[in-house]
């Protein structure tokens, strides 16, 4: 382990080394016995935990813990003050609902003036059925033959 590796864990795990990892502890054990800097860090950390551990706690102000539950207890919504922004934040929802409700009626227009019944259509609708019927074994097999290319 390299002192900088050292300094490092220092900063996310604190200066009491029984709260870190096993791996890691074994190297920092192994570093603090042979580097003198390592050991000057660990004092540093030990002094400055010592400094944190005697301070007062810093309490929040009523002002702050309101501001804090109001928002909580609202969620987003509240806190911005719209609902349909919070749950839309992607601009004007008129903008892709209008294109959905024109792709439906678009859809339905279509489909009311398309013929239906053409000729075509009942040839392979009826091809279709036949062969159905002669796969399940219900016709011979010679049966609608005319139509198949």
């Amino acid at each position: 382990m390299s002192p900088e590796e050292f300094a490092d864990l220092l900063d996310r795990w604190g200066a009491d080394l029984e709260t870190w990892p096993l791996a890691e502890r074994d190297a920092a054990g192994r570093l603090i016995e042979g580097s003198d800097r390592a050991r000057a860090m660990l004092a540093e950390a030990e002094a400055l935990t010592a400094v944190l551990r005697e301070a007062p706690p810093v309490l929040a102000s009523p002002e702050l813990k309101a501001r804090v539950l109001s928002d909580a207890a609202g969620g987003p919504a509240a806190a911005n003050g719209d609902l349909l922004k919070a749950l839309w934040p992607f601009g004007p929802i008129w903008r892709p609902a209008l294109g959905l409700a024109a792709a439906a009626c678009l859809g339905i227009a279509l489909g009311i003036a398309s013929p239906s019944g053409t000729a075509v259509e009942e040839q392979v609708v009826e091809g279709f059925g036949e062969d159905v019927l002669v796969i399940a074994g219900n016709l011979p097999a010679d049966v609608g033959q005319e139509n198949d290319f």
